[in-house]
């Protein structure tokens, strides 16, 4: 026994070293290295208190149900937004003549309606990728917080669009009033056998064949009708004043939106 050399806790770590630096292609050097680094991170871990492991745990689940608050949360504004849009469409659709029809317009609720669909997208993405899963909670709040705010953004830019559509529905419904009332006016007149007439508010003389809307292109005055002369060398007059309101179809929709006071886009704060 005295000849023999007594192997020490030292020679084995040597040994371990040097198989595995052979099996990693790297030095023993490195490998000593990432073996003190790796002590050192759960040395650190000890300090910092037991099951370090549980405390992630508990804000893996806190995340979890931050993420699905905002999946409940876009996936019902994304719904509230497709159903105003098919709203307005049909509001719109109802209150033009089967005749008339308003390209420009049907492009719009088009735009509306593919913002609504790349809303819906984003979230179904940020479902999927909450399904598969993170390597670490870092990264599910970090991407969480990012593909929150572009949801946001789109949401946003699709509630525009739906503004300006309603926008657009409104100037086109008072361009088809006008365009009716003028057309009303014209009628009368016919009737009458009156081709010219002055105009009640400046006495100016107007050729109701070449009116485009019911205003007086002399003053700007609401043209509400027309008084044929009473004598032979009389005038016929175009009288002004306000057109009774035309009366609007009523659909379903408009009735349900009526008596329960629904309107505009406004969302609760979340």
């Amino acid at each position: 026994m005295g000849g023999e050399r007594v192997e020490t806790t030292s020679d084995e770590l040597e040994r371990w070293a040097e198989q595995k630096a052979s099996e990693l292609g790297t030095s023993r050097a490195d490998v000593t290295a990432r073996a003190l680094a790796a002590y050192r991170m759960v040395d650190e871990s000890r300090e910092r208190g037991p099951n370090p492991l549980r405390r992630v745990q508990e804000r893996l689940t806190a995340v979890d149900g931050r993420v699905s608050s905002v999946e409940t949360d876009l996936d019902e504004k994304v719904t509230d937004l497709r159903n105003r849009v098919i709203q307005v469409k049909r509001e719109a659709d109802a209150k033009a003549p089967e005749a008339h029809a308003h390209p420009e317009l049907q492009d719009t609720i088009d735009d509306a309606l593919d913002a609504v669909d790349d809303v819906a997208n984003d979230v179904s993405a940020l479902e999927r990728r909450m399904d598969r899963g993170f390597e670490n909670y870092e990264d599910i709040l970090e991407y969480l917080t990012d593909a929150t705010e572009e949801t946001e953004d789109r949401l946003e830019a699709a509630v525009g669009v739906v503004v300006e559509l309603r926008r657009r529905v409104e100037d086109l419904e008072g361009f088809d009033a006008e365009r009716a009332a003028v057309g009303d006016l014209k009628r009368e007149a016919n009737r009458a056998g009156v081709s010219t007439a002055k105009c009640e508010s400046c006495s100016e003389t107007v050729k109701i064949a070449l009116l485009e809307a019911p205003y007086c292109p002399h003053c700007g005055e609401t043209l509400a009708g027309v008084e044929p002369k009473r004598r032979l060398l009389g005038s016929s007059w175009l009288t002004t004043g306000t057109r009774p309101a035309l009366e609007e179809p009523e659909t379903e929709e408009g009735d349900r939106t009526a008596s329960t006071g629904e309107s505009g886009f406004e969302w609760g704060g979340t």
